[in-house]
């Protein structure tokens, strides 16, 4: 924990510098923090190094396992606080950016006894955002092109609500403007071939073989009544193996995965909007939220077999006074090659989100909301979890 602050620390006193060297150069201080405190009704199987501080959808424990008989619990984290430095440097009439942010949602218990909550509840920094713009271009850190961010559903936390796009990846960005707040946006991004193990699983060690970045185009719309964006992803997924246990068992195969996203957000009022997103394709994997499936699956023969996944989300907000009301809905659908697989595999999800938000100051909100969620696998069995929510959430920003 010691080295990553250090780090920080070091990453911050140089970016500090950099940017002072410029006169005209203008610094920006911001961040998050929040407390989260939920109750679940059920036991969360959330698994990896986010612990159970977020919803696992796709480990919801089914029906008549020793998982889905006990109780849940409650849990109270800040681990959604975050921090960022922005600065902005005059050049050629024109504004280089930059943009770095971290929070607290990296490893948290690894055994050894340093991030127990038993002593100090402690976690280790993530990085979020890093990146650098100048005129229409943006290398770096940041959330990928074929993500609304526009559009997202305001939910209680980022697992509220699945069925969006919500991936921050490396990229060269290039945005075209086309005139009354129109715009095309198209980037190369970081690859990532995401796949499942067939059954029977191939007998080798097989690995991500990322030699073609993902490449993804958008558009953008403005509109009187808010904004309709359409986005395209191209994937070329690949595998590759090595020798295992010194024998020669080699597997190489290269496929193509594609998906498109429709997303919008339409005002009927200045009290009352709604929020729409859908994404789908055939070997989108990763780019539907929380990779809840793979892009595709290696088969026992050394294929890669691409999986088709459908998904969406509304969310209804209306706001008066000092309060935000959303309802919302979300869904995961994916046509699983139940040859292939086990019958444990998941094949929908669906999630229902209500919250209410008070603002006690524009940028201090509290907030009581609900999720209920439930997974259907591929034999048809099913498992449900609620998980009830409460947050404090101060948001601030200085200059420097």
């Amino acid at each position: 924990m010691k080295k990553s602050i250090s780090a920080i620390s070091i990453i911050a006193t140089s970016f500090l510098s950099s940017v002072y060297a410029a006169e005209e150069t203008k610094i920006t201080v911001g961040g998050v923090v929040k407390l989260d405190t939920y109750f679940d009704s059920s036991v969360n199987n959330s698994a990896g190094p986010r612990g159970y501080d977020l919803l696992n959808f796709r480990s919801i424990p089914l029906e008549g396992t020793a998982s889905a008989e006990r109780s849940g619990g409650t849990k109270m984290h800040a681990r959604e606080s975050r921090f960022y430095l922005k600065s902005e440097t005059p050049f050629e009439g024109k504004l280089i950016k930059t943009h770095l942010e971290f929070d607290l949602l990296g490893r948290i218990d690894t055994g050894s006894g340093t991030d127990e909550d038993t002593v100090s509840n402690s976690y280790e920094p993530r990085l979020r955002q890093a990146w650098v713009s100048w005129d229409n271009w943006l290398a770096g850190q940041t959330w990928t092109n074929f993500a609304d961010l526009s559009a997202y559903p305001e939910g209680m936390t980022l697992d509220s609500i699945v069925g969006r796009s919500m991936l921050r990846q490396a990229q060269i960005r290039y945005t075209q403007p086309l005139g009354g707040g129109d715009k095309l946006i198209f980037s190369l991004e970081n690859p990532d071939t995401d796949f499942n193990l067939g059954n029977p699983a191939p007998g080798s060690n097989a690995s991500e073989d990322d030699s073609i970045p993902d490449i993804v185009g958008t558009y953008l719309n403005k509109t009187d009544f808010g904004h309709i964006r359409a986005s395209f992803v191209y994937r070329s997924l690949g595998v590759d193996t090595s020798v295992t246990d010194g024998i020669e068992n080699r597997i190489s195969d290269r496929t193509s995965g594609w998906g498109i996203g429709l997303s919008s957000k339409i005002n009927f009022s200045d009290n009352l909007n709604v929020k729409l997103n859908f994404n789908g394709g055939d070997g989108i994997g990763r780019y539907i939220y929380n990779n809840h499936w793979r892009a595709a699956i290696l088969t026992s023969e050394g294929k890669l077999e691409t999986e088709t996944t459908w998904s969406g989300n509304f969310m209804l907000q209306y706001k008066v006074n000092k309060m935000r009301y959303n309802l919302g809905y979300g869904l995961i659908d994916v046509d699983v090659d139940e040859n292939l697989l086990v019958g444990s595999v998941n094949k929908k999800i669906t999630t229902f989100h209500a919250n209410a938000i008070y603002s006690i100051y524009p940028s201090l909100n509290v907030g009581f909301g609900i999720t209920q969620a439930s997974r259907t696998v591929v034999n048809g069995d099913e498992g449900d979890i609620t998980r009830l929510m409460f947050y404090v959430k101060k948001s601030f920003k200085g200059t420097l």
